[in-house]
Order: C-alpha cells, then structure tokens, then sequence
C-alpha cells in the first residue's frame, strides 16, 4: 500500500474521529441546554402557581372588620328622679301633694310648691311659697270692686293669678292672669294697672308685691310663679 495513500486514510479517520466528537458533543450540549431549559420552566411554573395559590388564599381570606362599637351607656330616666326629688321636698316641708294651700287663718293663706328640676326662683331643693294676705281695700261698698286688696308676695319674677266669684249661689272660675312684682290691678282689667294707683291704698307695698284689689265677692283660687 502506498505509504500516501495510509496517510490519507489515517487522515480521514482522524476527521472522522474529531466530527464524531464534534456531533456528539454538540448533541450532549443541546440536551443540556434543553433540560436546564425545562427544569427553569417547571421552577418558574411552580412559582407561578404557589404565588397563585397564596394570591387566592389571601383574595379569599375573609377581611377583618372591625369589632362592634360598644354600647354607650345609658343615663337613667329623668323622670324617676325627678319624681324622688319631688317626694323628697313634700316630705321636707310637710306637704301632702306638689302644690298645697295652707289656711293660716281668715285673712292669710300660703301657696306651697315642689318643682324638680328646681326653678330659678325656687329655693335649692325646689320647694317655693307665696303668701297671700288680704287686707282693707279703699272702698267702702262691694260696688266700688274695691273693699279688699289682696297682698301677694313670694319670689316669682311673674305671678299667675287665678280667682272665683261667689254670690247668692252664683260661682264662676275667673280666668287666669299674669302680673309682675310692683303691680296694684284689680278684676275688672286683671293684668293692667289700676287707675286709682299706689296713692289710693293705705299701705306702701313691697318690691316683691303684687296687689290685686277687688270686693268680698271675689277670692283668690290659685296662685303660682309663671316664670
């Protein structure tokens, strides 16, 4: 054999040789790559799905809300205690009910009230008295409406006056009126001054005083403080 053409052969094997290697490494080295690929896919698809998973365990996870305002406490009735209040001053000033006349004798009566919450004319446990004292009046027939004055005193910045006549079997409940402290009125004009005046009467009244002048067939029924 031609030393050349062993040469050759041994060349073309060689050749051979290096593009088998070549081949087969290249396809080891493309499988490689392909798992590696894969496997960072499945990673990456794994991820994905536990980032899911706890993205829908957190969207489903019930919210939290806040707890129920607690009850505001309730401040007992006003009216029970007013009522004790009420009881309490009756009981203070021996009275049988919240408004009470006592006759202290023919001439002279008392107005005695309990009022809760207490007024601002009342004293501090709400209890209140009007002194009513009838005295001689400027006439001197019961045609004149004058032959008696009542004297009113008590602490009221207004005085609510209520009166009855009474004749001959005649009764009639005269409507209520209202008159300031310093005020001389009589029934026929209840409310407004009475013409004759502070000069007519034989007495000075007092700063707290309301004088109601009228004949022995009227009487005082009632009297409060309206404010």
């Amino acid at each position: 054999m031609d030393p050349g053409d062993v040469t050759n052969s041994m060349d073309g094997k060689a050749n051979n040789v290096v593009q088998a290697h070549t081949v087969h490494g290249g396809v080891h080295i493309t499988e490689a790559r392909r798992h590696a690929v894969r496997n960072a896919i499945l990673v990456a698809l794994i991820v994905l799905g536990t980032g899911g998973g706890m993205w829908l365990m957190i969207a489903n996870r019930p919210t939290g809300s806040a707890p129920p305002p607690s009850p505001t406490p309730t401040t007992p009735p006003a009216e029970p205690q007013n009522a004790r209040s009420v009881q309490q001053c009756e009981a203070l000033h021996h009275m049988s009910s919240q408004h009470t006349l006592i006759k202290v004798s023919d001439t002279a009566r008392a107005y005695n009230s309990c009022a809760w919450p207490a007024p601002s004319f009342a004293d501090a446990d709400g209890f209140t008295q009007i002194n009513v004292v009838t005295v001689a009046g400027p006439g001197e027939y019961e045609a004149s409406d004058a032959t008696e004055v009542d004297r009113i005193t008590g602490p009221c910045r207004e005085f609510r006056l209520t009166y009855d006549f009474g004749y001959q079997g005649e009764l009639q409940h005269k409507a209520p009126f209202t008159a300031p402290p310093g005020m001389v009125t009589d029934l026929d004009q209840p409310g407004s001054n009475w013409s004759p005046g502070v000069t007519a009467l034989s007495f000075y009244p007092s700063r707290n005083e309301v004088d109601v002048v009228h004949n022995g067939h009227n009487i005082v029924s009632d009297v409060a403080c309206s404010g």
